[in-house]
């Protein structure tokens, strides 16, 4: 490889070893990980090095359409279970992936707080979901591969503000819900491939 990646040659090269060619379907390859801990960054590494096609679904798409004030209200276990819509990421994405169907989904428009344009997915050799919680119990069948992104807690909320995009509430939310999700539901596969995102 001669692409210069933030993750390094090692950490792309063991994900892709791990891709394998599928006859009807693309391959289903899911990065997880906690907020600003890296995937998005990965995916697209990803993407530039590999060999086939690839299309990358982010699960910042599947932001959950509900009621400011109910959202608000949500604790920890709360918004791990109802921050991100899992059922709609499941129902447009992963099902009719793993069938060999078109992929159609429906992502969140966050400018205006509501759900937004439909998007079709091309067809490709590799797709990849990549978001918070995108490997949850619920998810984790449709998967051929999964891969946890480990950032720091410091770093991945050093990131968050940086980008200012989010009020520190919310993203003091989103990290409980994310923590909550790591140190209750989170359950690594014996074949998960963890690399760090620092």
């Amino acid at each position: 490889m001669t692409n210069q990646t933030h993750f390094g040659e090692d950490s792309i090269a063991r994900i892709l070893s791990s891709v394998t060619k599928q006859d009807a379907r693309p391959f289903i390859l899911v990065l997880d990980g906690p907020g600003g801990s890296g995937k998005s960054t990965l995916a697209r590494e990803l993407a530039a090095v590999s060999d086939g096609a690839v299309a990358i679904v982010q699960g910042d798409d599947f932001y959950a359409d509900l009621d400011d004030e109910y959202r608000a209200s949500l604790d920890a276990e709360g918004g791990y279970q109802e921050y991100f819509d899992w059922r709609r990421l499941r129902d447009q994405v992963f099902q009719p992936a793993r069938a060999g169907k078109v992929v159609t989904y429906q992502r969140y428009d966050w400018d205006h707080g509501r759900l937004g344009d439909w998007v079709t997915v091309p067809d490709v050799d590799v797709l990849i979901v990549e978001g918070v919680r995108c490997a949850r119990p619920e998810l984790r069948e449709y998967a051929d591969t999964v891969v946890w992104v480990n950032t720091s807690e410091r770093e991945r909320l050093h990131r968050q503000i940086a980008r200012g995009e989010n009020e520190a509430i919310w993203i003091q939310r989103w990290m409980a819900a994310e923590n909550y999700y790591r140190e209750h539901v989170h359950q690594p596969g014996p074949d998960d491939i963890e690399i760090t995102g620092e």
